[in-house]
């Protein structure tokens, strides 16, 4: 009875202490189209007029209501969220309210530049189009500009390169093709550049695969770069033609944000590189491959390969004709055995193998920039310097250089030219083979026995200077490949462009643009003699050179009669 007395007690006081609030129910709504918003947030203000942690609060549900229990005093309600305006409501003597909210004011002013140079307002274009400042860029900073857009604009997808100096690739509005290009049309400062190289990854015959020569994208420094323009639009992409189907990039560079004075600048990034995850190897079982024997010492023939009659019986091994090199070897047991040179070795498992094969790569960039001038001429000259190499140890080493210039210059009243131009000199050495190639190093951990330490790896050469190869009948050195099988390549690239504007009348002008997009690339391979996969070597040399030209004229006529907006353009483009 006396624990009943108390339970009542309690629950007075409960009761007594929730009547001290009151309950407040509501729904909130967009001001533009009365659709209900789902996931507003709703505080109720401290008495003394104030947010605090002691402040209660909800979100709206999936029909934008609400229900909320605020403490006596009260008086405010205060609605917000992402993207509009916060609102403050009176809750005075009122159990239910209803509150709608409206875009923010910036969104609707924001200011783009268009597929043609044109500087308009958001709100007024009619293509799908998002928006990438050069701030956002130096959060995911990157040598590769494409990779430099990943995480940053919803509905477009970015691959990142598969090695250190391969492509990038980006698809804006989906893969429409299984067979043709799906790379998306790029556009620095109003002039198309040639990308084709990294979109399709140009083959150099390395057997049985290829080598990804990288986007020629890549040779525009992000941080040069101002902001990023992505249309999606099918209006947009018109502009360009047929090849912008796939969408279109557009890229503005910086020029000179500082006038009457010089200003210098530099910055800097160093970045580590390591293999995330390995895949699960088994470490109980040797290879069935006959890399080792048990009970004889090897023979050879004179071929190299070991004789039938070397073929050991071990337990497991399926004894029809064909089948013994197939299965499980014998067991990792610590047992003493002799190893491929003939010499007593431990079977025993080696589980970090191929991850001792793989190292921390780095790669790290500098840029100085330096601007100043008038406003009516000013510049900016900038110099990037980049260099690295991949985590497997020989391949993917490069550097870059990177040379760009911007001029702004008022001629006369009625006259401006902007002008800039690219140089930029890149070498790699040892670029990774592709696809499964017999020249790929780390191909060859297909076949890799977990018995088999790295270090014996590294002794690929016998004394005829041969390949040596303790993985089996079939298997490839990676370290051959490294140091033996070589290859390198250089690209020279120029890209400018001058962009003349003559204002005939008020609102009236005319803009003629030229652009010159031209790279020497050429490359070299080289297949050392001995090679188990091609014993007679080889060497190719390779030219690879493109060059492309941009002319347009256009009339521009933009004038606002009464709040009436009138926009019109007439002209020819040759690309």
């Amino acid at each position: 009875m006396k624990n009943y007395f108390l339970f009542l007690f309690f629950l007075v006081i409960s009761v007594s202490g929730y009547a001290q609030g009151k309950r407040i129910t509501g729904k909130v709504t967009d001001a533009a189209d009365g659709m209900p918003i789902i996931g507003a947030t709703v505080v109720a203000v401290d008495p003394d007029g104030k947010t605090t942690a002691k402040s209660v609060g909800t979100i709206t549900d999936i029909n934008g209501t609400f229900t909320l229990h605020v403490p006596n005093g009260c008086q405010e309600l205060k609605f917000s969220y992402v993207g509009m305006e916060t609102k403050t409501a009176k809750i005075t003597g009122l159990t239910h309210i209803n509150v709608s909210l409206a875009s923010t004011a910036k969104a609707l002013d924001e200011v783009v530049v268009t597929a043609l140079g044109v500087t308009r307002e958001a709100k007024s274009l009619n293509y799908s189009r998002q928006s990438v400042n050069a701030e956002a860029l130096a959060e995911n900073s990157s040598g590769n500009l494409i990779s430099s857009l990943s995480g940053k604009v919803a509905g477009v997808t970015i691959t990142p390169p598969g090695t250190s100096n391969g492509s990038a690739r980006i698809v804006i509005r989906g893969t429409s093709s299984l067979t043709e290009n799906s790379q998306p049309v790029f556009v620095i400062d109003g002039m198309i550049i040639e990308n084709e190289p990294g979109d399709t990854s140009v083959t150099v015959d390395g057997g049985t695969g290829s080598t990804d020569l990288g986007n020629p994208v890549a040779d525009i420094n992000p941080d040069d770069i101002e902001s990023i323009e992505i249309l999606k639009g099918p209006n947009a992409a018109a502009l360009y033609g047929s090849r912008a189907a796939q969408g279109v990039v557009l890229v503005t560079t910086k020029r000179s944000s500082t006038f009457e004075k010089t200003k210098v600048s530099y910055s800097g990034n160093f970045q580590f590189e390591k293999v995330n995850q390995f895949l699960d190897y088994q470490n109980g079982w040797g290879t069935g491959e006959n890399s080792y024997l048990l009970d004889h010492k090897l023979t050879l023939q004179p071929n190299g390969n070991r004789l039938p009659t070397d073929l050991p019986n071990f337990s497991g091994y399926n004894s029809s004709a064909g089948a013994k090199l197939r299965s499980w070897g014998a067991p990792l047991w610590d047992q003493v055995i002799y190893g491929h040179d003939g010499v007593l070795t431990t079977h025993s498992s080696h589980p970090d193998n191929v991850k001792d094969f793989y190292e921390t790569a780095h790669r790290y960039t500098h840029t100085l920039a330096v601007e100043g001038g008038s406003k009516k001429n000013n510049y900016r000259v900038s110099y990037t310097r980049s260099k690295g190499n991949s985590v497997v140890h020989g391949i993917n080493e490069s550097f870059k250089d990177i040379f760009n210039l911007r001029l702004m210059n008022t001629i006369t009243k009625w006259m401006t030219l902007d002008s800039k131009m690219t140089y930029s000199h890149e070498k790699v050495d040892n670029r990774q083979y592709m696809n499964g190639s017999d020249k790929n190093p780390i191909y060859a951990f297909v076949t890799l026995p977990r018995s088999l330490s790295i270090d014996v790896l590294k002794h690929y050469k016998d004394e005829n200077g041969n390949e040596m190869i303790p993985i089996g009948e079939r298997g490839y050195n990676p370290y051959w490949n490294i140091y033996e099988n070589t290859n390198s390549d250089t690209r020279d690239r120029v890209s400018g462009s001058m962009n003349l504007e003559v204002k005939l009348l008020p609102g009236l002008k005319a803009v003629g643009k030229a652009g010159l997009d031209a790279y020497w690339w050429k490359g070299m391979e080289f297949f050392n003699l001995g090679a188990r996969s091609d014993v007679d070597g080889g060497m190719k040399n390779w030219i690879n050179n493109s060059t492309s030209t941009n002319f347009e004229a256009l009339l521009m006529y933009n004038k606002t009669f009464h709040k009436i907006s009138v926009n019109a353009k007439i002209g020819r483009a040759h690309v």
